[in-house]
């Protein structure tokens, strides 16, 4: 983090992330089924250079669960919020 009024490195961005869904699903549901009760978590990233304040890449960031039996009943979303993040760090290991 930079002070205020003082230019940001070279290559410095700062992420702006918006949630466009954030389904818990339904346990029960998965436990029944494969595919019904997904757990489904999506947002948009955005890149935005400092200085400017302008956007310089977007990305689409979604991660899906729909096993189902037990092991589809035993996962939370929480669980899938791993697998989430770890999404949104590998667009910083691109270049």
């Amino acid at each position: 983090m930079t002070a205020p009024g003082v230019p940001p490195p070279s290559g410095e961005v700062n992420v702006k992330m918006v949630f466009n869904e954030y389904d818990k699903g339904n346990a029960f549901a998965r436990f029944m089924l494969a595919g019904l009760g997904q757990i489904r978590i999506g947002a948009n990233v955005f890149l935005i250079e400092p200085a400017s304040n302008r956007t310089v890449s977007e990305f689409e960031v979604s991660k899906d669960f729909a096993f189902g039996g037990i092991y589809g009943s035993a996962t939370r979303v929480e669980d899938v919020e791993d697998g989430f993040a770890r999404s949104v760090a590998a667009i910083f290991k691109q270049a």
